[in-house]
């Protein structure tokens, strides 16, 4: 049985919770489960902070290789040109992104990185962190100062995101784009302001005021 009052987990109930997040991670590619890849916020918060240098009684090397792993390939499904992460891919090794681009996952992905930086202070989650803030800023910002909630995957009049993603930006800008939906919400605005100031707490870079 289960103490309701009971704060945090038993040794007993992380261990098993440990267990299964590490049958289900791929050791080749990061992530975890056997289809899509996406960020999984929650699950690579637990990774990264059982890597903490100052965690007792856990592998922490192990839970290092989660996070570094994972978070490297989820680099692959952010959109090098403008910035932001794609929804999801739907390969394993993170080469399918599906393009949708939501405030959720830019939530979950520059949380990470971030906490991946703060902790391991690799140069590369910096820069992912910041190109996820990069497309919040430059597209995702109303001028009232709110922010939009998405931007779609493909162009309304039929080009697909694999078409339109692998263009320059001005060849992207020349024509029409994948529509956003300029709806302001007080959760999505919240993710996004949490976030963008987590990244300034590392970087106090202007730019994202």
């Amino acid at each position: 049985t289960v103490d309701p009052n009971a704060v945090g987990l038993s040794d007993d109930r992380r261990a098993r919770t440990e267990a299964l997040l590490l049958k289900a991670y791929d050791r080749k590619h990061g992530g975890f489960g056997e289809a899509q890849r996406f960020i999984q916020g929650d699950t690579l918060e637990w990774a990264l902070e059982r890597s903490r240098p100052l965690q007792r009684n856990v592998d922490r090397d192990t839970w290092r290789e989660v996070a570094a792993r994972t978070l490297g390939g989820a680099r692959r499904i952010i959109d090098p040109v403008w910035g932001g992460m794609f929804q999801y891919s739907d390969k394993v090794d993170w080469s399918g992104p599906h393009f949708e681009k939501l405030l959720n996952v830019q939530r979950d992905a520059m949380r990470a990185y971030v906490l991946a930086w703060q902790i391991g202070h690799d140069d590369a989650d910096l820069k992912a962190a910041r190109d996820i803030g990069r497309w919040l800023m430059d597209f995702m910002r109303a001028p009232s100062g709110a922010f939009y909630t998405s931007q779609d995957a493909d162009v309304s009049h039929g080009e697909h995101g694999d078409a339109f993603y692998a263009k320059s930006d001005a060849a992207r800008r020349a024509g029409p784009q994948p529509s956003i939906d300029r709806n302001s919400y007080a959760r999505e605005n919240g993710w996004a302001v949490a976030t963008l100031a987590a990244l300034y707490d590392v970087t106090a870079e202007r730019a994202l005021l």
